[in-house]
């Protein structure tokens, strides 16, 4: 008995090993696919609002040191901050996804997405949907559902309905079953593991063994700010002067970013340009609405988020 444990423990690390290597030859595959543009280069970022995904044009300000990480500024002139995947996160393009292996129905396995700042995972091509499929080991929920409208199956960060699928045969088909006197429907959406799989529709109270999470390589680091009138905002001279933790003459806004970054006590800071320079103010707030200047020429504010 104890040498057929101890060759059970050897086949289980064998098959853990095994994975492992598998993802971190995925690992290295993507990350040398997502190494960071050239500054100035045009790219297209995803934005995040009221927990919608939309895709926007944006300039590459600064590569940074960490790899595959550099900054952006979006056409509204907020800036954001690409970010490197942690540890048991795996990347593709512009995301990051970790697999989950634990028994939960799909609410639970969404809080558990949102606890780490994603989502459950969006799929929108046949090469994540390969990916993703290439990290599991077992069946696993994704983002789709129609609990909202049924029929109309979205996912859980887009508005929009679904156009890409990778449905089963004859799927989705709602199946309804009684069970002790309840009836329930199939609104939620799992993938199957491995080559070839496909998605079914399943009860959204079931427990399933995994689930996979899918966050932004994208952060925003600091976004505009506007007066009352949705026009642009700028300090008065008075609020300005008594505010200011520091004031340096920059030559970009990037720049005036990373002033305030090292400024102690800076959640925001204004930009002022000048013929060939811009003067830089690290602030200790965006202020408030009285002390504004509304459509002020050639001058922001910007809070960190």
């Amino acid at each position: 008995m104890p040498m057929r444990i101890s060759s059970g423990l050897s086949e289980v690390d064998s098959a853990l090993a095994d994975r492992q290597a598998t993802q971190k030859r995925y690992y290295d595959k993507h990350a040398k696919q997502s190494q960071a543009p050239k500054e100035g280069e045009s790219v297209r970022v995803i934005k995040n609002e009221a927990n919608l995904r939309k895709w926007e044009p944006a300039t590459v300000l600064k590569k940074r040191s960490e790899p595959r990480s550099y900054d952006v500024e979006l056409s509204d002139g907020s800036i954001l901050r690409r970010r490197t995947c942690q540890d048991l996160w795996y990347p593709l393009s512009r995301s990051c996804y970790r697999y989950f292996y634990e028994s939960v129905n799909w609410f639970d396995a969404l809080q558990s997405c949102k606890d780490n700042n994603a989502s459950l995972v969006t799929i929108s091509s046949n090469v994540e949907h390969d990916f993703v499929n290439d990290l599991c080991s077992d069946s696993f929920w994704i983002g789709l559902n129609d609990i909202k409208n049924e029929g109309v199956w979205r996912w859980t960060i887009e508005a929009e309905q679904s156009t890409y699928n990778a449905w089963g045969q004859h799927q989705p088909n709602n199946y309804q079953s009684v069970s002790q006197g309840d009836s329930y429907n199939a609104d939620c959406a799992k993938c199957g593991c491995g080559a070839n799989s496909r998605w079914w529709d399943n009860n959204c109270e079931f427990d399933f063994r995994s689930y996979i999470c899918e966050k932004e390589r994208y952060v925003y680091t600091s976004k505009k700010v506007y007066g009352t009138t949705g026009k642009d905002a700028c300090l008065n001279s008075n609020a300005l002067a008594a505010q200011t933790l520091g004031r340096v003459y920059v030559l970009s806004k990037i720049h005036c970013f990373h002033f305030c970054v090292r400024t102690a006590g800076c959640t925001a800071f204004q930009v002022r340009k000048m013929s060939s320079l811009i003067i830089c103010d690290a602030l200790p707030s965006q202020g408030e609405h009285a002390q504004y200047e509304l459509e002020p020429s050639d001058c922001g504010i910007f809070e960190f988020r």
